[in-house]
Formats: C-alpha cells, sequence, structure tokens
C-alpha cells in the first residue's frame, strides 16, 4: 500500500496552488525533478489524486524505458480515452492511428506538419478544458522521445491561458539534450514552473520509517536507515522493508535493496512482477487475465505490499509497477529467453484484443524474436515504421522499417516498398549515400522480377537524388538506365510519370521533353482509373507546353491534379507537380492572385514521396508569386523556412536554390550585404548544370547589381525556355535588356507585358513603359508595375508618378525602389517626410521584438524559443523593414512604447 506523503508539503501546496489557478484560466507547466528514488511519482500521485477530487480531468501517460523509441508514446497513452468526441480535429491524426479521424493531408514541410500536429493536440486540451479543468501527466519524462518533450514545451507556451495544467516528472542525471533544452527553456520563461525535490530531512526520514513500520523504530535502527538512505524515500522505504524481513541483512546499493525484496516474493508473485515489468503500459487486467498470469492473492499481495498498482485508463484497468527501479531491476534479472518468451506471450494477448494498438504491440513483436508469428510481426513492424514516417521520427522509422524488411520476402513488390519508404527515413536524417544504396537494391530486385514500371520509377528516383547532391553524370546515367517504354497504361506508374518529368524539366531541352512524351505514349488509350488519369492529364499539358498553348497546359495539369486527387493516394506525386505546374502556367497568363491560391493549395499536400527531396517546390511558388504580388516580407519569410529545410536536410540542389531565391529577396528589401553574402554561399555549392536553377541565381545578380549601382554587372539573357520552370524563367525577364525579345519565343499575357516592359526601359520609350505598367497594375503586380512607373517617371519628370510609387515601395518594404523613388522626388525639388513604417508585426516578430527588448543577444533568444538563430535573425531583418527602424536600440525603444 502507498505510505503517507511526508516531507513534501511545501511542494504539495505550490502545485494544489497551480490547480487552482488553472480552474480560474491560469495554465501552467509544472516539471517534478530530482535524482531516482527522490519521490516525484509519489508526489505526483497525490496531485492527480487532488485534481481528480477537484473536479479535474486528468489525463495520465508514462514514458517507459521499453518504449524509448516510440513516438509520442505517452501523449497517445494520456489522450486516445479523450478522442471520441474531437475527430474533426484532422491534424490529430498524424498522431493517432485512429480510423475516426480523416486523413491529415500530408504537407511535405515536416516542420509545419509537426507544428499543426502540436497545434491540433493544443486546441483539443482546450476544447476538453471548456467542460472541466485539465491535468495532463506525464510520468518518467526522461525515457521520452524528442518528440514528447517538444510537445510539452509547445504547449506549455501555447496553453498559459487555458484551464490546463501540464505536469512531469524526470530524472535530473538522466536527462537528454531535448529535456535538458526544455529544463532550461521553463526556468527562463516561468522560474517556478521546474520544483526540484532535495532529500528528506532526518525528521522526515524517522517519520516515514514509522509509517512503513507501523512503530517507533529502535534508536540503532534508525540511525543505521537515515545513514544509508541519504534522505532518499525510495531506499528508506526499501531498508525499512527489508530490515523488517530480514534483520540482519542491509544491502549497501539500490538494486540490492530491490532485489532483496523481490527474492522475498512468493514465486507467483514474483512472476506476476515480472509479467507486468516487461509488459509496460499493457498490462490490462484483460490481458493478465487472457494470458494466465494472475491469481487473486498474488495480485492482492502485490498491491497491498505496495509494489505494484492499480490506474484506470478509460473503461480499463491497468497495472504498473510502483516504481520504474522496481521495474528495471525485476527485467534485468531475467534472462534474454525469459523475456521473449514473456514478450511473445505479451504480443499474443494484446493483438487478440486491441489488433490496431501498434504503439502496445511494435515493442513486444520486436523483443519476441522468432517466438511469434513471422508475418504478423512483420506485419507490426511495417505498421510502426510508417507509422513513424508519417510523423518525422525516422530513426524510430528505420529500426522498424528494418524489422520488416527482414522479413519480406527477396523480389517481393513489398520488400521494394519497404525498402522505399526506408530511403524516405534516410532522405530525411541527411544520409544520402544509404538512401541511394536502398533504392538501388530495389531496382536490382525489380529488374530480376520483371517489374518494369517499378524498375524505371526507382532508377528516376535515384536520378533526381543524385541531381540533389550535384552528381550529374550519375543523375544521367541513373535516368538512361530509367528511360524505357513501358507498354499498358493501366501499369504505368504514376510516381514514374512524375520522376520522369521532373528529371526532363530540370535538366532536359525541348527534345528531351518531346521524348518523355513519347515515351509515355501508352497514355493516349483512354482509362477509368484515376491514377492513370492523372498521369495521362500531365503528359497533356507537357504536350501543350511544347505547343506553347499554355492555356490549354494550364487545364490539363488541373485535370491531372484533380484525378490525382480521387485516385486515393495513388497519384500524390502526380498532383503535387501538376499543382506546381498550374501555378507556372497561372503566372504566365496573368492571373497571380490566382496563382497564389494554388501555390498555397500545392504546398497544402506537398508529400514525403521521396521524389523530390528538396521538399522547397511549393515553397518557392509561394514565394515567388507572394512577391509578384507586392507581399516582399511574407515573401521573405517563407524563403527563409525553405532555406532552414534545405539545410538539415544537407540537399546541395535545394540549398542552392533557396539561397538564391533569398538573395534576391534580401537585395530587394535593401539588406544588399547579406544578399551579396548569401549569393554567394549559393554559387559556392557545386550543383548540376540546371537552367531554372542558373536563371534563379541570375535574377539575384541582377537584383543585386541594380541596387548597388552596378547596371553593367547584370547579367545579360543568354539562354531562355519557358518549360524549366515558368515562374522563374518569367521573374528573369525582370532583370533582362533588349535581348529579350528575341530570345522569348512563346506569348503569354504575362510573358509579353515583361517583354515590353525590358524593351521599354532599354529603349527609353516612357508611352510603352507607362502602358507596360497599367497592364502589370492589372495583372496584380503592384511592386513591378510601381518599378515600370518609376522607369517611367525618371524619363517624364511625372511628380505624382514618384509619390504613387514612393507609397507602394514603402508599404512593401523595397528599400531599395524606395531610395531611387526619393532620390528622384529630390531632384525634382520635392519635399519628402522621415519615412514611417508601422507595419504589423507578426505574433512570432513580436515575441522576438519582446526579447531584443529585455537585452538578450540573438543566440539567446533563439534558445529561449527554440528556434535556430538564422530564424531569429530573419525576423529581425523582417521587423526592422516594417519598423522601419535600423539598430537594436531602437527597436528595444520602439517595443517599451507598443508592449502592453
Amino acid at each position: 500500500m502507498d505510505h503517507r506523503l511526508i516531507g513534501r508539503e511545501p511542494e504539495l501546496a505550490e502545485l494544489v496552488a497551480a490547480l487552482d489557478a488553472a480552474k480560474l484560466g491560469h495554465g501552467r507547466m509544472l516539471v517534478l525533478t530530482g535524482e531516482a528514488g527522490i519521490g516525484k511519482s509519489r508526489l505526483a500521485a497525490e496531485t492527480v489524486t487532488t485534481a481528480r477530487e477537484r473536479g479535474f480531468t486528468v489525463a495520465e501517460g508514462r514514458a517507459h524505458s521499453l518504449h524509448a523509441g516510440l513516438a509520442y508514446a505517452p501523449i497517445v497513452e494520456a489522450l486516445r480515452p479523450y478522442l471520441s468526441a474531437h475527430t474533426e480535429l484532422a491534424d490529430l491524426g498524424r498522431l493517432f492511428a485512429d480510423p475516426r479521424f480523416p486523413a491529415a493531408v500530408p504537407l511535405g514541410d515536416p516542420e509545419l506538419e509537426r507544428t499543426r500536429m502540436f497545434e491540433a493536440v493544443a486546441r483539443l486540451l482546450e476544447r476538453l478544458a471548456r467542460e472541466h479543468p485539465v491535468l495532463l501527466f506525464v510520468d518518467d519524462l526522461h525515457w521520452a522521445d524528442r518528440g514528447t518533450i517538444e510537445l510539452l514545451h509547445y504547449l506549455g507556451r501555447a496553453l498559459t491561458d487555458s484551464r490546463t495544467v501540464l505536469l512531469a516528472t524526470s530524472r535530473t542525471n538522466d536527462a537528454g539534450v531535448a529535456l535538458s533544452d526544455l529544463l532550461t527553456a521553463i526556468r527562463r520563461d516561468l522560474p517556478t514552473s521546474e520544483l526540484r525535490l532535495s532529500p528528506l530531512t532526518d525528521s522526515s526520514v524517522a517519520e516515514l520509517v514509522r509509517d512503513v513500520l507501523g512503530a517507533a523504530p529502535p534508536a540503532e535502527f534508525l540511525h543505521g536507515v537515515t545513514d544509508r538512505a541519504k534522505g532518499i524515500p525510495l531506499f528508506v522505504t526499501a531498508l525499512a522493508h527489508g530490515t523488517k524481513l530480514l534483520a540482519d541483512e542491509l544491502p549497501a546499493i539500490i538494486r540490492d535493496l530491490v532485489l532483496s525484496r523481490l527474492r522475498r516474493l512468493e514465486p507467483p508473485e514474483r512472476q506476476l512482477l515480472e509479467f507486468i515489468a516487461v509488459a509496460g503500459e499493457s498490462a490490462s487486467a484483460e490481458v493478465l487475465r487472457t494470458t494466465g498470469q494472475t491469481t487473486n492473492s498474488a495480485l492482492r499481495a502485490l498491491l497491498s505490499g505496495g509494489l505494484i498498482t492499480e490506474v484506470l485508463a478509460g473503461r480499463s484497468l491497468h497495472y504498473r509497477v510502483a516504481h520504474p527501479m522496481y521495474a528495471e531491476v525485476a527485467y534485468g534479472e531475467l534472462s534474454a529467453g525469459e523475456r521473449r518468451q514473456l514478450h511473445a506471450v505479451l504480443a499474443e494477448a494484446i493483438d487478440a484484443g486491441t489488433p490496431d494498438d501498434v504503439l502496445s504491440l511494435a515493442p513486444h513483436y520486436r523483443e519476441a524474436g522468432d517466438l511469434v508469428d513471422p508475418k504478423r510481426a512483420a506485419e507490426v513492424m511495417e505498421e510502426a515504421g510508417f507509422r513513424a514516417l508519417r510523423i518525422h521520427a525516422y530513426e524510430e522509422a528505420i529500426q522498424y522499417l528494418g524489422s520488416a524488411i527482414d522479413e519480406a520476402a527477396e523480389g517481393s513488390e513489398r520488400l521494394n516498398q519497404l525498402r522505399n519508404a526506408s530511403g524516405q527515413a534516410l532522405i530525411g536524417l541527411g544520409r544520402m549515400d544509404d538512401a541511394i544504396t536502398a533504392w538501388t537494391d530495389n531496382a536490382a530486385s525489380a529488374a530480376e522480377a520483371g517489374r518494369l514500371e517499378e524498375f524505371s520509377s526507382t532508377q528516376f528516383r535515384i536520378a533526381l537524388l543524385e541531381s540533389e547532391r550535384g552528381n550529374l553524370a550519375a543523375a544521367q546515367r541513373h535516368a538512361a538506365k530509367g528511360a524505357i517504354r513501358l507498354p499498358e497504361p493501366a501499369d504505368l506508374g504514376t510516381d514514374l510519370i512524375a520522376v520522369r518529368t521532373i528529371f526532363t524539366v530540370r535538366h532536359g531541352d525541348r527534345a528531351a521533353l518531346r521524348a518523355t512524351v513519347d515515351q509515355l505514349a501508352a497514355l493516349e488509350e483512354p482509362s477509368t482509373v484515376p491514377a492513370v488519369r492523372a498521369a495521362a492529364g500531365l503528359r497533356n499539358s507537357l504536350i501543350a507546353v511544347l505547343d506553347s498553348d499554355f492555356a490549354a497546359a494550364r487545364d490539363h495539369a488541373l485535370e491531372a491534379a484533380e484525378h490525382g486527387r480521387g485516385a486515393e493516394g495513388r497519384a500524390v506525386v502526380v498532383e503535387n507537380w501538376a499543382l506546381h505546374d498550374v501555378v507556372g502556367y497561372t503566372v504566365l497568363a496573368g492571373e497571380l492572385e490566382t496563382a497564389v491560391g494554388y501555390a498555397e493549395r500545392g504546398l497544402d499536400i506537398q508529400t514525403r514521396s521521396g521524389v523530390a527531396p528538396a521538399r522547397c517546390t511549393g515553397q518557392t511558388d509561394l514565394t515567388l508569386t507572394r512577391y509578384l504580388t507586392g507581399d516582399l516580407p511574407s515573401a521573405l519569410l517563407q524563403m527563409t523556412a525553405s532555406v532552414e529545410y534545405a539545410r538539415r536536410a544537407r540537399l546541395p540542389r535545394s540549398l542552392a536554390r533557396a539561397l538564391s531565391c533569398q538573395a534576391f529577396l534580401l537585395a530587394e528589401s535593401g539588406q544588399l550585404g547579406e544578399a551579396a553574402k548569401t549569393l554567394a554561399e549559393a554559387d559556392a555549392i557545386p550543383t548540376a548544370h540546371e537552367p531554372g536553377l542558373v536563371a534563379l541565381a541570375e535574377v539575384a545578380r541582377g537584383a543585386i547589381a541594380t541596387h548597388t549601382g552596378r547596371p553593367g554587372d547584370v547579367p545579360p539573357l543568354t539562354y531562355w525556355a519557358v518549360h524549366h520552370e515558368p515562374t522563374t524563367m518569367a521573374l528573369r525577364l525582370a532583370f533582362a535588356g533588349p535581348e529579350a525579345a528575341a530570345l522569348v519565343d512563346v506569348s503569354s499575357p504575362f510573358l509579353d507585358v515583361l517583354v515590353d516592359r525590358a524593351t521599354g526601359i532599354h529603349t527609353r520609350d516612357a508611352d510603352l513603359l507607362g502602358k507596360t505598367a497599367k497592364r502589370l497594375a492589372d495583372f496584380g503586380s503592384p511592386l513591378l508595375a510601381a518599378q515600370t512607373r518609376l522607369a517611367q517617371a525618371e524619363l517624364t519628370s511625372d511628380v505624382n508618378a514618384v509619390l504613387d510609387t514612393l507609397a507602394v515601395f514603402e508599404r512593401a518594404g523595397a528599400v531599395p525602389w524606395a531610395e531611387r523613388a526619393r532620390h528622384l522626388a529630390r531632384s525634382l525639388g520635392l519635399r519628402l517626410p522621415v519615412p514611417r513604417r508601422s507595419g504589423p508585426l507578426s505574433k512570432r516578430e513580436f515575441q522576438v521584438a519582446g526579447l531584443v527588448g529585455e537585452g538578450l543577444s540573438n543566440a539567446d533568444i533563439a534558445t529561449r524559443l527554440f528556434l535556430s538563430e538564422r530564424t531569429v535573425e530573419t525576423h529581425l531583418r523582417n521587423t526592422y523593414a516594417k519598423l522601419g527602424l535600423s539598430s537594436r536600440l531602437a527597436l528595444a525603444r520602439w517595443i517599451t512604447d507598443h508592449e502592453t
């Protein structure tokens, strides 16, 4: 039985006060820390009991040493009983394998997916708290995965105004890097949120021993316990129990103390304790009953002796070892064979009752080895691996997928699917060589089995990955292997269409694009299969591009995207790439706001398919379309996220592309030194020749040269082909000379106006510039329109045009253009007021500004907010641009005036 809580009155009072404050809407996070055996779980249990008595909804989860590799397992355990009424929170489907949730849309950006999942958990807790205040308790946080720890930190910051208390326990000396970061963050953000438990005083030890023994102990015995236990409650109770049973044998270390207790159990009691220790969170009353592991007398003995506890999880009764150290010792004392046998029994019992509970099943099937059905074990490992991949727990995914791969039949389609998924996880970890090895094995297996579609698709996957790494020769070699004609449209894989298309668009000329279309001629056959129709739509779109019919190209790409959406996950790559094409063709039509909408949709359906490891395609589309519609600050922030992802993923091509785009936006916002530095970093990255990548770098180079007064350094337009990247190729014309008219051999509304703009600037044709500016404004491109109208005003000295364009540039934060307009205004004798920008800051920008006001460095702010220093720098750049400030001191003054 549990003994009274002794010596923890101040800590308990603070915990109860936190519960009372939460009932009034003041949420809080508390972490109980201290060494093993100090009484963290016992104090937390008292808090849980108090919370229930006061009408709280209590959600309990526990990290377990056996489950240390399972992402978010404690959160899933805690919240699963409360899901049924909140299935409309679709992003919870990323966390819970529950058919009641609609499928969460893959976003392609792991950080965005994780944020949405975290936000969905926060919304779930807020909804629960509307009915009753909530206590979310996670025990033994030192064994939790990093994702669980970061989710708790997110919730701690998000729920301060909610009727929610977050409570966790953690061993001080066992905290990993993630947990140490969390503790550091809460010490800074909320100094009173960590309760560090100290050893009991001698008087409290005496009171606890008296409580254990039921009578006052002899003075000599109490002195011995006090001397040996050093105020650790677990040691005190173990020594007291040990002495009560065997007075002349007092172990010196805790393992021996625990063993001395376990060895005095009757065999049925010891066996039951060992079974519960191995079961971890899965020791339900039903599992114990079906496995025949319990008798009422053994259960009662363990409960009355305080070695196990009962926990009500929803409508199910579970048993746990009372203290994790007892579970550790009990588990460690079992032989490897005994452990495997118990894991096998548990796997089969859990599978019989809850076959969909992969979180509970996976550890037991993994540890049971060959004592369980290998086919079923492989199924569970596969499901656990794909779950881990969905939530970006890549190490865990590789572990479970590897177990499933070991059981899959050589040459089978399933084995290749598992290797493909493992390759995606390896890419997520930046292990490109290992991913290529996995996919090379895939290709060889597919070729041997005669699965030509899979062989071709895998070769193109490898080609794209080699292209990402700048290895063009290797990329072309694999692309050549995959470039085979496939016969039947019903068997033609949509992944194959996408990867062939992507590779050709990146590196091929019009002749190569025509050859790709011809190799996919089987798609001309009519089909009712959505995936095949999606692939056919993409092919038809390519044909229309070759015919310079961009309206038809967009219609076919939209058709491909819609059929891809209806293909139930079998054409997500085609859908994603088709929407990328739709964005480009919509830009060419001059429908820029519509293009932004398509770019946002494209980013929403980005997938982890492995076809485009960059994961930056959707972000680049959204960045460039936002720039074209005049939203320079949002464009810069979006591209900063893309740079951060490409850097973390160690993808050279993607990083070079993102850096070039970022350099252009930095130049447009007036940060010319940073722009030059960023472009130099992009130039230093070895990449395969790719016209779209070259064009984007030339855009950045042209912007920097223009804004630094070196027009002679603007690179001439020497090659132009719209099929590579329509949006980038269109933007390239903004920094082109008279040669644009000769090189641009296709026509579209937006391309035509940009060619006219280039012609008007270089021929100094004011009338043409005026007409061009109006058409750009009609297209919804205020920045380009203002730039063009300013060029006209420089020829006509139109004062109103100068003032109008200056207002546009200042609103957008386009500092060099605003300075150019001011220079022209001064030359015309106009007196202008000092610029005052007070554009609203985002919530995160205001947070960063507030910490600057507190005197923190960028490094300190990054640590406080769990950001990278580069992200902090970007927030500050945007803040300076929005507010018209130039120093940290000025920003500190601004925050003093505006912070409430």
